[in-house]
């Protein structure tokens, strides 16, 4: 499990991640921000680094609690894990869902769950809390809509090129049938034209015999 310092604070926010609300998120380069910050980005490169990143490898990072502090005399001492509340457990295990599908993957039908099982608890929550994880679950909804209509895409071409291919083979048949029907219907012109000049042959040599 990724962690950072309890006293770390997002490069361009420059706020800390420890009031709640901002949760560390880093991207391919390793550069760390909130992913409010992330999500405000214009273009999909890191603010510090300009290294374009992958929506999907955007990777959450846990905050370290037990990470020692100075007090006033210089001691070190450590800094004591807040209690987790009904809601703040639901919030990390939800959010532990998307960061397992982002990095180990998941079935369709598991990734349409999990959307559809974030929803509706956000759904029941305050519309302008748990930030985070709203923009993480549009995140996972958008690119997984994407990937959707690339698949449906591929699967539409795939049918084309394979209608492409059957017509393809009935105009080669087609055309077989005809260059053998023109060869049968020479032949047969051929064996008329035959018999017709026999015919004619022998009917000349009646009439010159008489």
């Amino acid at each position: 499990m990724l962690v950072v310092h309890p006293n770390s604070t997002c490069d361009v926010c420059l706020e800390g991640y420890t009031n709640g609300t901002n949760v560390p998120h880093s991207i391919s380069c390793g550069h760390i921000f909130c992913l409010r910050c992330l999500q405000s980005l214009n273009r999909l490169m890191c603010p510090l680094c300009r290294t374009a990143f992958d929506p999907a490898e955007i990777r959450r990072l846990h905050i370290d609690r037990t990470a020692q502090v100075l007090n006033a005399d210089n001691t070190s001492v450590p800094v004591a894990p807040e209690p987790e509340s009904e809601v703040d457990v639901d919030v990390r295990r939800l959010q532990e869902k998307i960061d397992h599908i982002v990095l180990e993957g998941a079935s369709l039908t598991d990734v349409r769950n999990t959307i559809d099982e974030i929803h509706i608890w956000l759904k029941t929550q305050p519309k302008d809390e748990h930030r985070d994880l709203r923009a993480s679950h549009r995140l996972l909804h958008r690119v997984t809509e994407d990937r959707e209509k690339l698949a449906n895409a591929d699967k539409r071409e795939h049918e084309y090129k394979s209608r492409l291919e059957a017509a393809d083979k009935m105009l080669e048949d087609l055309a077989q049938k005809r260059k053998e029907e023109n060869t049968m219907a020479l032949a047969v012109e051929r064996s008329l034209r035959e018999h017709y000049n026999r015919m004619n042959a022998e009917w000349n040599g009646k009439v010159s015999d008489g």
